[in-house]
Formats: C-alpha cells, structure tokens, sequence
C-alpha cells in the first residue's frame, strides 16, 4: 500500500437567508477577511427587525484568531449564550 500526500479543498460556502418564524440564518464556512468582510455587509441591513439570529457553524473549520475575535465582538454581548443543538 502506498499511501500520497494530497490537499484536499471544499467548495466555500456563504448563505444568508430568513427563515420561517422570522430567522436570519447565516452560515459561513472559514474565519478569515473575506467571510468578515461578507457578514459585515450582509448582516447589520438584515438583523434589525428579525426574532432571532442563527449562525450555522457546523461546517466552520476555522482560521484567522483576529476575524473570529471581531466577528464575535460586534456581533454578540460580552459573555454569548451559546446552545447545542444534538
């Protein structure tokens, strides 16, 4: 058996939509200046009057500690609750 080094990549996935019940829902697959940049634009014009706000991270592999510790700061209290869904 020989076995080879390859990178392996996946489609990078951005989404923003409203869900039934007045959601907004956000997924975004990477931390890292492109999805900040995206969620900066997209996100303030659509979380005004929603019910809730859902981020979907269950895809998210991470990346950069400075667009995480952003995000996180301009979009959440100090101390967020955070749920686990199983």
């Amino acid at each position: 058996m020989e076995l080879e080094q390859r990178n392996v990549t996946y489609p990078y996935h951005l989404d923003s939509r409203v869900l039934p019940g007045d959601f907004l829902y956000l997924r975004f697959d990477r931390f890292n200046r492109a999805s900040q940049s995206w969620l900066l634009a997209a996100a303030p014009s659509r979380t005004g009057t929603r019910s809730a706000l859902i981020v979907d991270l269950r895809f998210n592999g991470g990346g950069e500690a400075f667009s995480l510790s952003d995000l996180f700061t301009r979009f959440f209290p100090p101390r967020p609750r955070c749920r686990h869904v199983h």
